[in-house]
């Protein structure tokens, strides 16, 4: 990527009056739905009341909730791009056998879902 492109996609997620940014995680469900019990559409109606500058979600909420990140005060999408199970401890519904780690995304698939930048 270009420094120019660089510059232009931080930016949309920094604020230009103190080079700061207010960012949501929301990247819980690997690259499926949440559960049917989570709103993830009043989570995002709130992010959008509330000015959070940017949101990190899977790819799979960022198909689900494109729709929020329309017009000039919308938050700017981050997509998660990678999965681990190593929280999962012995106490976990399903505790993890064996150590995994994966990307089950690229940098140019996030670009294509409309995000400025991904999360690892």
């Amino acid at each position: 990527m270009s420094e120019a492109g660089k510059f232009i996609r931080l930016y949309q997620i920094l604020r230009h009056d103190t080079n700061k940014a207010v960012i949501l995680k929301l990247d819980y469900g690997f690259t499926s739905m949440p559960s049917r019990r989570d709103n993830v559409n009043y989570y995002m109606e709130n992010v959008v009341k509330l000015g959070i500058d940017s949101v990190i979600l899977t790819k799979g909420l960022i198909k689900r909730l494109y729709r929020y990140f329309k017009g000039k005060n919308a938050p700017t999408p981050i997509m998660r791009v990678d999965w681990t199970n190593i929280f999962r401890k012995e106490h976990h519904p399903l505790p993890m056998t064996t150590e995994s780690h994966i990307m089950y995304a690229d940098v140019d698939e996030a670009l294509s879902l409309g995000a400025s930048a991904i999360y690892l």
